[in-house]
């Protein structure tokens, strides 16, 4: 029995992706097997993902932070998680780099752009604007044209 480097489950338990297409009439449903290099390749992905998601929560911490007293306990306290936040993901992001090319890795780092708006909104109730989906556009087209060369 094979053991997943990122997840502590049996590889064969995780091989087959169910996909589920709505139609109007029908719903059809796939199961797709996935070979173990492309399970551990999907797997490194969303390791990546993940990473990003982490090195994004530093944005929400600064922006608490900016809506304290300055240097107070408050300010203070979002200060070091913003600090304690990267630190995770310098770690992260190192043991990601270690197991893909770190142009694959870098490029994808542009997804940080549409994370932030997310949790802007999300958390803050920030407005997204046409300029904010047009940049963000822009930055995955670049990605997906990256990504299929």
């Amino acid at each position: 029995m094979s053991i997943s480097p990122f997840l502590l489950v049996p590889a064969e338990y995780l091989i087959y992706i169910l996909q589920i297409a709505w139609k109007p009439q029908s719903v059809h449903i796939r199961l797709y097997h996935l070979s173990t290099r492309k399970l551990a390749m999907f797997l490194k992905y969303l390791g990546l993902f993940g990473v990003f998601l982490i090195y994004s929560l530093a944005g929400v911490f600064s922006k608490f932070a900016s809506q304290c007293e300055f240097l107070s306990f408050p300010y203070l306290a979002f200060l070091f998680g913003c600090i304690f936040i990267i630190g995770i993901y310098a770690v992260l992001w190192q043991q990601i780099i270690k197991h893909m090319p770190v142009s694959d890795a870098y490029m994808l780092k542009g997804m940080t752009g549409f994370i932030g708006l997310a949790y802007a909104y999300l958390i803050f109730g920030e407005p997204i604007t046409i300029n904010n989906i047009v940049g963000t556009t822009i930055t995955l087209s670049g990605i997906i044209l990256y990504a299929r060369s």
